[in-house]
């Protein structure tokens, strides 16, 4: 029963509670009146604490709080607790955001989804995917969120949206000639220097109106989307 299930799940987040940092007696109780509050089976909560533990959020508070979020997160956009850890810890290691910022960090992926009138797991994992060359570029949350739901919004399923994205990233960080004498021509030299003078919308803007509809053009410029 679920009472059985719950201390069998119970007893994997034991497994990796560091004693001087928690005690399974606090968790017990937390999972208990988390699940009364979001209604989220405890078994399903207490996999969800031994994955928060995984993940890094050692400390009894932090991984607590973290995992209030992810349950919040799970009931706002109806998806089951283990993909709502995994996409805001993914969300948060992309961006090199801390874990206190995880409420803040949902928020914006439930609002982003929404305005790109996409699928949640869809959207936030495109989002987290494009963090990973977005951050070496000083592009934030906020600005890959917007262009994600705009491209989404328009048509365009989200995890394409990442990997159009994601490549024209990559080739910025690393130009090819014709892109590099096209960003001189804009009055910078690299492509980070590009975004951070226009951010990310205005260099999709001028890339957009350099290329134009033309498949030629964006080879040129940007290379075989396969090299990325």
């Amino acid at each position: 029963d679920e009472s059985i299930a719950f201390d069998k799940a119970l007893a994997n987040v034991n497994a990796r509670l560091d004693p001087s940092k928690g005690n399974i007696g606090v968790y017990r109780d937390e999972l208990r009146a988390l699940s009364a509050a979001t209604g989220i089976a405890l078994d399903e909560l207490s996999q969800g604490a031994g994955q928060v533990l995984g993940s890094g959020f050692s400390g009894q508070g932090d991984s607590l709080r973290f995992l209030a979020e992810s349950a919040k997160l799970a009931k706002a956009n109806v998806i089951p607790l283990n993909d709502s850890v995994r996409l805001l810890d993914d969300t948060l290691d992309a961006y090199r955001i801390t874990g206190d910022r995880a409420g803040e960090v949902s928020e914006k992926l439930t609002v982003g989804a929404r305005l790109g009138e996409a699928q949640f797991t869809a959207y936030a994992s495109a989002v987290a995917q494009v963090g990973t060359v977005a951050g070496p570029l000083k592009i934030s949350l906020d600005e890959v969120a917007a262009v994600v739901s705009s491209i989404t919004r328009a048509g365009v399923p989200a995890t394409e949206a990442a990997t159009g994205l994601r490549t024209v990233l990559l080739k910025m960080a690393d130009p090819t000639d014709a892109l590099t004498i096209k960003l001189r021509g804009l009055g910078v030299e690299t492509g980070a220097e590009a975004i951070r003078a226009k951010g990310l919308v205005g260099v999709l803007q001028d890339v957009q109106g350099a290329i134009g509809d033309s498949p030629a053009k964006l080879a040129e410029l940007f290379g075989s989307p396969r090299t990325a």
